[in-house]
């Protein structure tokens, strides 16, 4: 009920940037909810300087209905920004990244871009699942006298992607035949589903595949198990195309940080109980400096906070040995994590 009032009262609002209607309402819902569950703590605080203190059950059942919402307006009431719930830009470079490392490295992802693209040529692409494939023109797109992308292996600058162009064998010497296609087939669904446009070359001027090694891991056998178009179940059109037609590999990879998330919450209720449950739940839902556009619909993006949470839960349960694994694995996973122990 509040996801569908904010998005009839946002369009009251004045815009802001781009914003929309639906987010301008999803904003003052949030700081509705956090304001709301400030006050109830001052009223608890109050009655209980009253000695009427209120019945334990209705606490309970306001705390963790408030922090379920919180968890949903962090996924923006449930009204996604990203088509099919698979973030592009983000997905491109943790998913091709990872796959293509012993290839690739750390500075090979734009360039190696830039030439599959130019030896692509035309590609016949169904992008929006009409039936009717449309031409894709790479080459010209990646020799576009105004194209640049980031020189990851040089000083870090824009250069024209016209340089990498001149040398293909510093990319293609790198690969097998085999892997060489499949790499080249991943360019064109990647490139063709930003439909070759300003988007995908922003995609480009970004700061490349930036995960430790140990991320690289799962990331590589995820990467390599389904091919990025691939689809894991077909619908055809028992859903009315909802669902385009069935479930991309790239959308259930997405959800793997969905699971994660859940995970966590369930994790702080099972280790803390309801009440820092329902806090963590506000707080997560309606911060503002991580929100859902950032790294929604990613891949993997947040298990270093599952195993960062999970390892202050398993301190509360007295597991010790298994939350210093778990804390050791988030700050592999992310350095930052690791401060956690200056705390302890």
């Amino acid at each position: 009920l509040l996801a569908i009032f904010a998005g009839k009262a946002g369009g009251l609002m004045p815009q802001v940037s781009s914003d929309s209607p639906h987010a301008r309402g999803v904003d003052v819902m949030k700081a509705a909810l956090a304001i709301t569950a400030m006050s109830l703590v001052l009223y608890e605080i109050r009655r209980i300087g009253e000695r009427r203190p209120i019945a334990e059950r209705w606490k309970k059942f306001v705390g963790v209905t408030l922090g379920v919402t919180g968890i949903l307006f962090y996924f923006n009431a449930l009204k996604f920004g990203y088509p099919q719930y698979y973030h592009r830009w983000d997905q491109y470079h943790y998913y091709m990244g990872a796959k293509y490392f012993p290839e690739i490295g750390y500075d090979g992802l734009y360039k190696c871009t830039a030439i599959a693209q130019d030896e692509v040529g035309t590609a016949m692409v169904d992008v929006d699942d009409t039936g009717t494939p449309r031409a894709y023109n790479l080459r010209a797109e990646v020799r576009k006298s105004d194209k640049k992308i980031r020189n990851l292996s040089g000083d870090n600058s824009l250069v024209p992607a016209s340089e990498f162009l001149e040398n293909p064998k510093q990319c293609v010497d790198r690969f097998t035949p085999e892997r060489w296609e499949q790499y080249k087939k991943d360019v064109i669904f990647f490139s063709t589903s930003c439909y070759l446009d300003k988007y995908w070359t922003d995609m480009q001027q970004d700061h490349g595949y930036n995960p430790p090694p140990v991320w690289t891991v799962a990331g590589y056998w995820l990467g390599n198990y389904r091919d990025a178009n691939a689809k894991l179940f077909d619908y055809g059109d028992r859903f009315g195309g909802v669902l385009n037609g069935g479930i991309m590999y790239l959308q259930a990879l997405a959800l793997i940080d969905v699971a994660y998330i859940l995970a966590a919450f369930a994790a702080l209720y099972w280790a803390f109980g309801w009440r820092v449950f329902a806090v963590a739940g506000i707080f997560f839902g309606t911060q503002s400096s991580a929100p859902f556009y950032w790294t929604g619909g990613a891949l993997l993006r947040q298990d270093w906070l599952f195993f960062y949470v999970m390892a202050a839960c398993l301190v509360r349960k007295k597991y010790p040995a298994l939350a210093g694994a778990s804390l050791v694995y988030a700050g592999l996973l992310r350095v930052f994590p690791g401060l956690a122990v200056l705390g302890w």
